[in-house]
């Protein structure tokens, strides 16, 4: 019962019930921890205080704890994709200067900084409806780019992927350790170069392009999370059967979409 949120550090602190046989010990013995402190506090031990500044993650990690109390207990699909889209909105961070696209912190969801302080944009989000019955056919619904700025499409794990989305940039599809992975670049077929593009193009306007880009993607999703709800119920077979109809069609609006807005905007393939 209850919502539990995951950030980028340590959560558990002296309340926990089980362990490996030498967390303690091991704690001790490095350094970390003094048993005359008392219980072990595992994320104050355990945590990499030297090289790692938790400001950067505890923010998000306290900003997302705060969006899913204030949603009541309810927590479904709408409610974490709004917190997955979260800017500090409504709080005194907001303040007159602030900007998504100019940032002055760690956002939930996140965007490159010119000052390098970021991990760069949101590569892609998730948000994942599990049924404990028919897991493999339960729907998630996965965003590129920051989802600010992207829209949320249905799949099920056992659906398998449309070509759109399963197609990189011009290196394709390759496993390679970041140091010496290619320089990807974009390509048409490319779901994700798409949203790429559509991105850079609303950062280099905002305030004129956001509520263009929402006012396209939002009618869609919320048709889709309504017509997926309406899916609950559903032999796991036809479920997936089905679910993948649902995702041809929602790609269909949504490249609809991609290219009445690359018109509009002049967006040229490079």
């Amino acid at each position: 019962s209850g919502s539990r949120a995951l950030s980028n550090q340590l959560t558990i602190r002296d309340q926990w019930t089980k362990g490996s046989d030498d967390l303690l010990e091991h704690a001790q013995d490095q350094g970390w921890w003094n048993e005359a402190d008392g219980p072990l506090d595992f994320a104050l031990a355990y945590s990499d205080h030297e090289h790692y500044s938790r400001q950067v993650s505890h923010m998000r990690w306290s900003r997302a704890v705060q969006l899913l109390a204030e949603s009541s207990g309810r927590i479904d699909t709408e409610i974490m994709m709004a917190c997955l889209r979260d800017h500090y909105e409504n709080t005194f961070l907001h303040g007159p200067q602030f900007s998504e696209y100019l940032p002055d912190f760690l956002t939930i969801c996140m965007h490159d900084s010119p000052a390098a302080f970021t991990w760069g944009n949101t590569a892609t989000s998730v948000v994942v409806e599990i049924d404990p019955d028919a897991p493999t056919s339960s729907p998630f619904w996965c965003c590129y780019q920051p989802p600010c700025a992207g829209v949320y499409l249905a799949y099920t794990i056992d659906g398998g992927l449309p070509e759109p989305v399963s197609m990189a940039g011009t290196a394709g599809l390759r496993s390679e350790p970041p140091l010496t992975a290619p320089v990807d670049a974009f390509r048409r077929g490319s779901l994700w170069w798409r949203m790429y593009r559509i991105l850079d193009a609303v950062s280099k306007s905002p305030a004129e392009r956001r509520e263009i880009v929402r006012s396209s993607f939002d009618p869609i999703e919320r048709k889709y999370i309504k017509r997926v709800r309406s899916l609950r119920g559903e032999a796991a077979a036809d479920l997936s059967s089905q679910m993948r109809r649902c995702t041809d069609e929602q790609l269909t609006e949504v490249e609809d979409a991609l290219n009445r807005l690359e018109r509009e905007w002049s967006l040229e393939d490079d």
